[in-house]
C-alpha cells in the first residue's frame, strides 16, 4: 500500500468544527471520497498531476507500441477506472487498488525491482513519475465546500 498524506490546514480546521458538532464524520468523507474518485478520473483524461503539471509523454517505443501518446492508460484503462475509498466516523482513505499504481504515481528506475529470468531489467526502461493522486487547488476548495455544506445545514446522515 502506499500512502500519501495531505497537509491541508483549512480543511482541517473546517473539519474541527463538524467534528465538535458529532462524533460521525463517516458521511462527509464518503461525500469526500465520492468526489475524490469523479476528480481523479479527470486527471487521466486531462493528462496532468494534481498540481497541474503535465505528465510525462511516452517513450518514442511505447508510442510505437500503442500507436498513440497516452501515458497511463493501458489497453484495460484499469488504473485510471479503478478508485477505492474507506470512509470512517474520523478517517477518509483514497486510492488504487491496482498493484502497480506506486510505480507509476512515484515512478521507478530501469532494473529497480531486479531481474527477470532472462536477465533482463524491471522494469527493462525507466518509467517516470506520474502523480496522479492527491489534491489540487480545485479539490481543496470543493472539499471545502463540501464540508461546509455540512456545517451550515446539517445534511441527512450527520
Amino acid at each position: 500500500m502506499i500512502e500519501v498524506k495531505i497537509d491541508s490546514r483549512e480543511v482541517e480546521a473546517e473539519l474541527k468544527k463538524l467534528e465538535a458538532r458529532t462524533e460521525n464524520l463517516k458521511p462527509v468523507f464518503e461525500d469526500i471520497g465520492e468526489y475524490l474518485i469523479v476528480s481523479t478520473r479527470q486527471r487521466f483524461l486531462d493528462k496532468e498531476a494534481p498540481d497541474g503539471t503535465p505528465w510525462a509523454r511516452n517513450s518514442p517505443l511505447t508510442q510505437a507500441l500503442k500507436g498513440k501518446n497516452d501515458p497511463l492508460i493501458g489497453e484495460s484503462k484499469s488504473l485510471s477506472r479503478y478508485f477505492s475509498y474507506n470512509a470512517s466516523s474520523r478517517s477518509l482513505e483514497f486510492g488504487s487498488p491496482m498493484k502497480y499504481a506506486a510505480v507509476q504515481h512515484f515512478g521507478a528506475k530501469q532494473g529497480a525491482f531486479g531481474r527477470s529470468e532472462r536477465g533482463t531489467p524491471l522494469p527493462w526502461g525507466r518509467i517516470p513519475a506520474r502523480p496522479f493522486l492527491g489534491l489540487s487547488s480545485k479539490d481543496r476548495a470543493e472539499i471545502l465546500d463540501i464540508v461546509r455544506e455540512y456545517l451550515a445545514g446539517s445534511p441527512e446522515g450527520l
